[in-house]
């Protein structure tokens, strides 16, 4: 025995360093035709399941390579492949580089091919170039070769496509939900003010859809604990092209567009973009109401050089809702006088009441019970310097405003005009009550966000790295009013509905009505950082935000004559940190961790709210996992969150009129989400989503 230990560690020492021996490296950078560091290129030996990415600054490395001659090719979105042959030698290493010139099919037949998510960097929501593979947050994004499929006519349409957003709606509201809360948005990378999220923003000027879940505040400070949408809107191209697009469909719906774009000059260095477009919407049921919008954009850029550019764009919305009421009344009927509805204990006996619907149409009037006006004017400047191939600097600025409101009839109640006639109940027996209200909104904004990225090394550590800063400063004014309960309404009968003639156009109260005038001077701005650095299979991302958020009100209620004048000042400082960690056991696959911290300043609601209120802070803490098939072509992930929020300002439950609000601590969202999405083929695309999300508020 001992002979054959002696014998058996030399053969083992040989077997090993023979194998090492075998052996080789190959390393070296990929450029584009400027010579330009370029990351997220693929590099695959032939013939094998040996393959890496470049790293920020375009260098590659792969190890433990077999000697002998061997074929590697690189190849990204947008560009020629290129294959090159290659001899490893034992024990050496050796650089090859490679310089990927761009590809003659133009970008739109690529998409439609096929994507790499390894290749989608998703710059304007990260502002810095992170992979969605990588990145410790979910992102969704929806491609405008989607959006084509698809023609779909607003957003609300198109977010369908990512698991766990639901839109919902009234008579005065729009939101879309994710992850229990409503999401903020933005537009080209810069927070949206113009309010067109207040009605489902068409797509006449969206190229594509950008979807971050959780929050977002490292990056754009003050916004929603559960996410933001980015939209990216359509850029001037160098060739000049020009297209008309119409659709028609059933209960007079009908949709007509315009685009054209191209260069100015023979040069191109001057290009336009200029879209229109009109969208008249109706229903199966009149009493639902019409829709239609006008939206007009232009937009100009300018390139300097291949360094510099400059881009100034214009989005004009407008929308009306003529509304007539909901689809049907529905009546709690009774079947027999109330006195013989209730036992001798007071219970209620069942089978002495019935549901009766009426619909609206039923009525025969014109009139629209209330109408919504919506109109936003959006324009914003884009700036972009390449200071060396690693640093760039850009600036973004934007200015908005929107006016918006509603001037509606409300019915308030179900009553029977003689219960004599029981058991038959028609609809000359019913009467209802008519409320008048109406609201307007106002508002102005400026937005100025500088930021600076880069990309460097650091020993083994291959660091992305953005630094940056912004300011808003934004004038809100708000009107409110209407009949309070105290007063009497109009009474309307349904057999023969005589409306009260309202002007729908005259938002002018008077000394009957509730009346609240708000008005609003905000403030807000911040600081941040933020590194991801990259190091063999993981990668490590650590961000901070310094915000500042000022804010003064001067809200006058007028209730029955009496005038109750409110001023308030609310200043607010807070840290927003995020941290996450990526592995990669392959290539093509992740598991990843995140923490995220935000606040929001809550804003005073105006007289009699029981303010001033303390700001909400909320943190959401993030696990998830994705893998990669068919070269990139298709992402399956899986992410379990769980977002608290603290001090959430809510309506308080027992007042009777509305105007007071309460904070509430511990509210809780968690969930999981599933997802598998990607375009496989011309003719085969997969979109699978689930979404399971409870919600918990203390009771």
């Amino acid at each position: 025995m001992m002979t054959f230990k002696k014998l058996t560690y030399p053969i083992l020492l040989l077997v090993c360093s023979t194998l090492t021996a075998q052996t080789g490296i190959l390393k070296g950078k990929v450029t584009n035709s400027e010579r330009k560091p370029m990351q997220f290129v693929t590099l695959t030996i032939n013939n094998s399941r040996i393959n890496t990415t470049t790293n920020f600054d375009g260098s590659y490395i792969l190890s433990n390579l077999t000697k002998g001659t061997l074929t590697i090719t690189a190849s990204f979105l947008g560009y020629q492949k290129l294959e090159k042959e290659i001899t490893i030698e034992e024990g050496k290493t050796v650089n090859l580089n490679f310089e990927l010139p761009n590809s003659n099919t133009n970008l739109d037949e690529v998409v439609v091919s096929g994507y790499s998510t390894r290749q989608k960097a998703v710059e304007d929501l990260n502002r810095m170039p992170i992979s969605q593979l990588v990145n410790p947050q979910t992102i969704n994004q929806i491609d405008k070769s989607v959006l084509k499929q698809q023609n779909n006519f607003n957003l609300t349409q198109t977010l369908k496509n990512v698991a766990g957003l639901v839109s919902i709606s009234s008579s005065q509201q729009f939101a879309i939900l994710s992850r229990g809360f409503a999401v903020s948005n933005a537009v080209n990378g810069i927070l949206n003010l113009s309010g067109i999220s207040d009605y489902p923003i068409p797509t006449y000027n969206v190229e594509s859809v950008q979807v971050i879940k959780g929050p977002t505040g490292t990056i754009y400070g003050v916004g929603s604990p559960s996410g933001l949408i980015n939209i990216v809107t359509k850029k001037p191209l160098d060739v000049t092209k020009f297209e008309i697009d119409a659709t028609a469909g059933s209960f007079g719906q009908y949709r007509t567009m315009v685009d054209a774009t191209g260069p100015f000059q023979k040069n191109g260095k001057l290009k336009y973009r200029f879209i229109a477009g009109n969208t008249n919407t109706a229903t199966y049921a009149k009493a639902f109401g019409n829709t239609s919008d006008y939206f007009i954009a232009p937009q100009l850029q300018y390139d300097f050089s291949d360094k510099t550019s400059i881009a100034v764009e214009y989005n004009y919305n407008n929308n009306t809702i003529k509304q007539f009421g909901g689809s049907e009344f529905i009546l709690s009927a009774p079947l027999v006088p109330e006195a013989e509805q209730y036992d001798a204990n007071g219970n209620f006996i069942a089978g002495t009441r019935d549901m009766l619907f009426f619909d609206w149409e039923d009525f025969n009037f014109d009139t629209p019970k209330g109408i919504n006006k919506n109109s936003t004017n959006l324009g914003q400047l884009r700036f972009k310097h390449k200071l060396s191939d690693n640093w760039d600097v850009k600036i973004l600025a934007s200015t908005s405003s929107n006016k918006s409101g509603f001037n509606q009839l409300f019915y308030n109640g179900l009553t029977l005009i003689d219960e004599t006639l029981l058991p038959a109940v028609t609809k000359d027996n019913i009467e209802f009550a008519i409320e008048h209200s109406f609201a307007t909104n106002k508002s102005n904004s400026l937005q100025i966000s500088p930021y600076l990225t880069g990309k460097f090394n650091t020993g083994s550590l291959a660091h992305a790295f953005v630094i940056g800063g912004d300011y808003t400063s934004r004038k809100i004014n708000q009107e409110f009013s209407y009949v309070p309960a105290s007063l009497t309404f109009d009474i309307i009968n349904l057999g023969n509905p005589v409306f009260p003639v309202v002007d729908f156009n005259n938002n002018t109260p008077d000394a009957s009505q509730y009346w609240n005038i708000t008005k609003q001077n905000i403030t807000s701005g911040g600081v941040y950082l933020q590194d991801v650095i990259k190091w063999k299979q993981f990668t490590f991302l650590a961000g901070a935000r310094l915000e500042f958020f000022d804010e003064k009100v001067i809200s006058d209620t007028y209730d029955s004559g009496n005038l109750n004048a409110v001023d308030s000042k609310n200043s607010e400082k807070a840290i927003s940190p995020k941290v996450g960690i990526t592995y990669q056991p392959t290539q093509s696959s992740s598991v990843y961790a995140s923490f995220t911290d935000g606040f929001i300043p809550n804003i005073n609601p105006g007289a009699g709210s029981g303010g001033p209120f303390s700001p909400e802070r909320f943190n959401q803490f993030e696990v998830g996992a994705r893998k990669e098939f068919f070269g990139g072509k298709l992402l399956s992930s899986i992410a379990l969150f769980n977002i608290n929020r603290n001090n959430l300002l809510i309506a308080d439950p027992t007042d009777l009129l509305g105007r007071r609000y309460i904070q509430i601590n511990e509210v809780n969202s968690k969930g999981v989400e599933l997802a598998t999405t990607g375009k496989i083929s011309d003719s085969f695309t997969i979109n699978i989503g689930y979404a399971h999300n409870p919600t918990f508020a203390p009771s």
